[in-house]
């Protein structure tokens, strides 16, 4: 009960609990960082929380009619990147480094944080976890074809690690939470959805900016 109150404090405040996290973890980066090693953990545990809400099913209508979804990819990646590229262009031409960095952070796959906003403003969590892993799945492709189309920069990236943090960050916990609602037909979800929300909260955004 305790958590649950907790975690509704936090959702109605979350506009201030966000920056005050953030703002932590930039003033006291010695003692956040003792965490960063578990950052991965703290993750897989957003998604498996996230994907508590959802079924095999959910994902399954989500790629029969995968319209939303192919719109999401496209402002992540196509109307983003353009839009942090002509903003360079724009204030700092002939810095291109920092353009680059500046398309390159708009190219990046969507972030597992995600999940938690989506829960928090009851959004549907089925396209948010086909998101991410569909994302995570093609950035190795995408983002050295978005820096080399905008800025003609190369980048050389390990496809192995990045399936490695996909699948550890991802893929097991979403399938094992799915599996969960599944078999429990959904008793999981209205059980720990309250408890667990909490956790992925504040602890992410402290860790985020190390």
């Amino acid at each position: 009960m305790i958590l649950k109150r907790a975690n509704a404090w936090i959702e109605k405040w979350i506009a201030f609990v966000t920056p005050t996290c953030l703002l932590l973890g930039v003033l006291f980066p010695e003692i956040a960082g003792r965490g960063v090693a578990y950052v991965p953990v703290v993750f897989a545990f957003m998604t498996f929380t996230g994907a508590l809400k959802s079924s095999f099913k959910d994902i399954g209508a989500v790629l029969r009619k995968p319209l939303p979804l192919l719109l999401i990819l496209a402002v992540l990646h196509v109307v983003m990147p353009c839009a942090a590229w002509s903003v360079g262009e724009m204030f700092f031409a002939g810095n291109r480094e920092l353009i680059t960095g500046m398309v390159l952070e708009f190219s990046v796959p969507a972030a597992v944080v995600g999940m938690m906003w989506v829960s928090i403003y009851k959004g549907d969590s089925s396209i948010t976890l086909s998101l991410l892993v569909i994302d995570t799945v093609l950035a190795p492709l995408i983002i050295p074809l978005t820096l080399k189309i905008l800025v003609g920069a190369r980048v050389k990236m390990n496809p192995e690690e990045m399936m490695k943090d996909l699948v550890f960050m991802i893929a097991l916990p979403a399938l094992l939470a799915m599996c969960l609602n599944q078999f429990s037909c959904g008793k999981v979800k209205r059980k720990m959805a309250g408890k667990a929300g909490i956790l992925v909260k504040a602890v992410p955004d402290i860790l985020y900016d190390l």
